[in-house]
């Protein structure tokens, strides 16, 4: 068997540079020859390196380079990777969100199911929103761009990054949404951010002007 991290390696040795803030990824060590051979094995000694082994086959991980991707891409990492896990576990989990991705699930964007006819699964999948934390406070920094207050949502979905994906009913997500800004209605706005963000602001303001001229 082959690593499946290999399908992520560029050809210029460099693990998941395409997820990487600066583009530079983790640089790997490729045994092709004496020389570089024994220089891996001093490296493996000094601790500079360290083998990830799945199915019997072993990359070798460059440690200053994979804690270097760790520390720029925190930020995209919160509530997958924790304190205390091994290397071999790091990537493992980077690992699985890659294969979601190629299944559609972008963890670099918004949460999935923010629109019915984006969400994805049966009839129930269709009705959730899901994503990771950092996706989720991503959001809601992109909607205080539009006026929107939402410092309730943030600290439960802050509270809850220990899961790392999260999902809520689209419906109930909304409720939330809209009983945090219920009397902000004239600050907020649709003009700010990309495409999907507008769209969402614009479908929340007419969602929460009919709930207030319902309720005059």
């Amino acid at each position: 068997m082959v690593n499946p991290l290999r399908g992520f390696i560029s050809q210029d040795h460099r693990l998941f540079e395409d997820i990487d803030e600066e583009g530079e990824g983790i640089t790997l060590y490729e045994k092709t020859g004496v020389k570089s051979f024994l220089e891996t094995i001093v490296d493996v000694i000094r601790g500079r390196t360290e083998s990830v082994t799945i199915g019997g086959d072993t990359v070798v991980v460059d440690r200053a380079s994979a804690e270097a991707f760790f520390d720029r891409n925190a930020d995209r990492f919160q509530g997958v990777l924790h304190e205390g896990m091994t290397m071999q576990e790091k990537l493992l989990r980077i690992l699985g969100l890659k294969e979601r991705e190629k299944a559609g699930f972008n963890f670099a964007g918004l949460p999935r199911g923010l629109f019915e006819e984006t969400a994805f699964g049966g009839e129930e999948g269709k009705k959730l929103v899901i994503g990771l934390v950092q996706q989720f406070l991503s959001l809601i920094d992109a909607l205080e761009s539009n006026g929107f207050e939402l410092p309730q949502l943030r600290d439960m979905i802050f509270q809850s990054r220990e899961k790392g994906y999260l999902q809520f009913d689209r419906e109930d997500f909304f409720t939330e949404i809209l009983e945090e800004n219920k009397h902000r209605l004239p600050e907020l706005g649709a003009s700010s951010g990309r495409p999907e963000i507008r769209k969402l602001s614009e479908l929340l303001i007419i969602r929460l002007e009919e709930a207030v001229g319902g309720s005059a």
